[in-house]
Parts: C-alpha cells; sequence; structure tokens
C-alpha cells in the first residue's frame, strides 16, 4: 500500500535490508581492492604463483580474492592458471597446500 509519498509498507524493511547489504557488499570489495593496491605486476603474479603474500606467509581466502582482484585491475582479464571463482583454499606452493589463514 503507498502512502502518498511513495513508500510502499511493508516494503520498506525489505529495501532496507537489500541496501544494507549491498552496503556491506562495497565495503567487502573496497577491502579487497585496498589490500594490494600498491602491489605491482611481478610482486602480484609471484604472490599469486607461491601461494603467499609479501611477508611469505600463505595467503588467506580474502587475500587470494584481492590478488586475483588486482590482477584483473592490473592485466584486464582473471589469472590464466587460476579458476575465476576464488577457492577458499590456498593454492600454490606445496608449504600452503591446502591451508588457509
Amino acid at each position: 500500500m503507498n502512502d502518498g509519498e511513495g513508500h510502499h509498507g511493508s516494503n520498506d524493511a525489505a529495501t532496507a535490508q537489500a541496501w544494507a547489504r549491498l552496503e556491506e557488499h562495497f565495503q567487502w570489495h573496497a577491502g579487497l581492492i585496498d589490500r594490494f593496491r600498491a602491489a605491482g605486476a611481478l610482486t602480484v603474479v609471484g604472490m599469486l604463483e607461491t601461494g603467499t603474500n609479501e611477508s611469505g606467509d600463505c595467503l588467506s581466502a580474502f587475500e587470494r580474492n584481492a590478488l586475483v582482484e588486482r590482477y584483473c585491475e592490473l592485466f584486464g582479464r582473471w589469472p590464466d592458471k587460476h579458476p575465476r571463482v576464488p577457492s577458499t583454499t590456498t593454492s600454490g606452493t606445496a608449504a600452503c597446500e591446502g591451508k588457509t589463514r
């Protein structure tokens, strides 16, 4: 039911929830972009190939997603050796195989 001001009663709560979820997603995506913002092409490729971050630690699922995002920014495409949707487990060196943080 419309209250004459463009509001639709119970739809307001659903709309507010949808906007809240969207805002949460935008904040998460901004974090992805920020994580490796300064990393250059060679660094990004190296970290993806080894499955480690700049400190040599195994990539967390978030870091792996952030690296794929940065790779896309740098090269305009998904990394060849990595699936389009990164898994929640780490890939790369044997030392990091199957480990997550």
